[in-house]
């Protein structure tokens, strides 16, 4: 954009205004956006990730003494694991 004298025009904030009521400032109508910097940000409603979650995988819910929750939560930290891979770990080993 330029200005009708042909000096380019800088970029400027919107001055931000008084909220009266408040005596505080008020946000300004336009921002600062660099649009094409970041990438776009998308935010999936948790809905969604639900609905994903139930279709896609199985939840397994177990009651086991403390003892054992102990050695599988220490097992799992020794080996960097999840739960998950646990279980398959567990399973190849029971099929062998």
């Amino acid at each position: 954009m330029r200005k009708s004298g042909g000096t380019p025009l800088e970029s400027k904030r919107t001055p931000r205004r008084r909220n009266k009521k408040r005596g505080g400032l008020a946000a300004p109508f336009f921002r600062e956006v660099d649009c094409l910097d970041e990438p776009r940000k998308t935010h999936t409603s948790s809905a969604v990730k639900r609905r994903y979650n139930q279709k896609n995988y199985k939840s397994i819910t177990v009651q086991i003494k403390p003892e054992l929750a102990e050695r599988i939560q220490r097992y799992k930290e020794q080996e960097g694991i999840s739960m998950a891979e646990l279980l398959l770990r567990a399973m190849d080993a029971l099929a062998k």
